[in-house]
């Protein structure tokens, strides 16, 4: 069987910046439905620039423990 690299290390190749974070949230499409989240991205589009060094942070602290949090 081939050495596959873990999901782990693959996590912690990824960086989530603030700015990443922005441009994701500044082009949502505030015509569609909400997601599993509940939340409509015609209420976070607004929020981006509020948002989007909270939410890095908390993407990253993710990754770095390689968790991706639940309900």
């Amino acid at each position: 069987m081939a050495d596959y690299p873990s999901a782990t290390s693959q996590l912690n190749e990824i960086t989530v910046t603030p700015g990443k974070v922005l441009h994701e949230l500044a082009t949502l499409n505030g015509f569609k439905g909400a997601g599993q989240d509940g939340i409509h991205p015609a209420i976070v589009k607004p929020l981006a620039e509020m948002l989007q060094e909270t939410l890095s942070k908390l993407f990253e602290a993710s990754l770095d423990k390689g968790e991706i949090p639940g309900d």
